[in-house]
């Protein structure tokens, strides 16, 4: 009995959508039970499938089962899926190339079990522009990269771009790998590792070796280490613990006082020769 009220339900709901197709201008409401019709009930529907309880209406499907009911609506060009007893659809699909459509709540991919708007069980490939219908440019959420030599486990996850040597941009104002308050382009809480590190700088410290360049008497760099405990133009260790260094500019301070000590070397070298060539002569002159 079930059976046959199931196929009898399915040849109705069959022959309504291939009868739209030579109605040629008849409007017709049809329902498997004796709804009446309402123009002003929101609720209403034009097919009510499974139950006595629906109220017709223009435009819409509603298909009962265990005490609910779900309904296929359309406004336009834009098809609904909702409960019953509500005009708030979950699910908005438009019909048209360019329309919008939306899901309210979870959906998941590869899963029945979404847990956040968006879950996707396995590899994601992201085509973010086409060119002549075709683009191999993307952007692959993985868990094989192309270069595995490096991975020390059996699973991570890899962002893959393709189609070449393509950039991967990160257009944000701050990036925190290990932090979540960034206060810079780039704020990493832990070891970076790398090869080589490239800086651009502005300026350089061979000024030093221009003729005009005051050098300090080195009794006045004595003085000043005395004083504060550190080289002159060299930042305190109070002020590197509280902010931190600049890597560029250390880079260019460090370099200044290698070249201000190069030219100490220099003088007292001469001084050495100075005195060298008076003790030659004292020789000499014994």
């Amino acid at each position: 009995m079930m059976i046959t009220n199931f196929i009898s339900k399915i040849t109705l709901f069959s022959g309504l959508i291939f009868g739209s197709f030579y109605a040629s201008g008849q409007s017709k409401i049809i329902t498997t039970g004796e709804n009446p019709i309402s123009t002003t009930d929101p609720y209403a529907a034009d097919i009510v499938i499974g139950s006595d309880l629906g109220v017709r209406h223009n435009s819409s499907i509603m298909m009962w089962s265990g005490g609910s009911a779900s309904r296929l609506s359309n406004a336009g060009d834009i098809f609904s899926f909702s409960v019953w007893n509500t005009t708030i659809p979950n699910v908005a699909l438009g019909a048209t190339v360019g329309a919008t459509s939306y899901f309210k709540g979870n959906v998941g991919i590869g899963t029945d079990a979404a847990e956040f708007p968006l879950t996707v069980y396995g590899v994601a490939n992201f085509y973010p522009h086409m060119t002549g219908g075709v683009d191999i440019r993307s952007l692959s959420i993985n868990y094989a990269p192309i270069n595995a030599s490096f991975i020390n486990n059996d699973y991570p996850i890899v962002l893959t771009t393709g189609g070449g040597n393509q950039p991967m941009i990160l257009d944000a104002p701050r990036v925190g790998i290990g932090t979540t308050t960034p206060d810079a382009k780039l704020s990493v809480n832990g070891t970076i590792h790398s090869k080589e590190v490239k800086i651009d700088l502005t300026g350089w410290a061979d000024y030093v070796f221009n003729p005009t360049f005051q050098l300090r008497p080195i009794n006045e760099v004595e003085s000043y280490i005395d004083q504060n405990h550190h080289l002159p133009d060299m930042p305190a260790e109070k002020e590197v613990i509280q902010n931190g260094v600049n890597l560029g500019d250390m880079v260019k301070l460090q370099t200044k006082k290698i070249e201000e000590l190069t030219l100490y070397l220099i003088e007292q070298q001469k001084q050495i020769d100075r005195l060298k060539k008076v003790l030659e002569n004292r020789t000499v002159n014994k």
